[in-house]
């Protein structure tokens, strides 16, 4: 994965920042857990700021020119 530090903007939430990222608000708040002390509310602000992990880009699988997939004929024909 790959670390980044974002800042909240406003109105942002735990769950919404989280699900960009490929995240779940759980995963979250445990790489924030100094903002975030376990028993507490997560409390957001515009400004905080939190680390993310992102899982890296996948690199893209190019196909030859003219190939073609059986799901992709399938989904032609309908």
């Amino acid at each position: 994965p790959v670390r980044r530090v974002v800042e909240v903007g406003a109105g942002e939430t735990l769950e919404g920042i989280a699900q960009r990222h490929g995240m779940t608000a759980l995963d979250l708040r445990r790489h924030n857990r100094r903002l975030f002390p376990v028993g507490e509310p997560a409390v957001l602000f515009e400004g905080m700021r939190l680390v993310v992990y992102e899982k890296q880009p996948q690199p893209l699988h190019h196909r030859p020119h003219g190939s073609s997939s059986s799901s992709h004929q399938s989904q032609a024909a309908e």
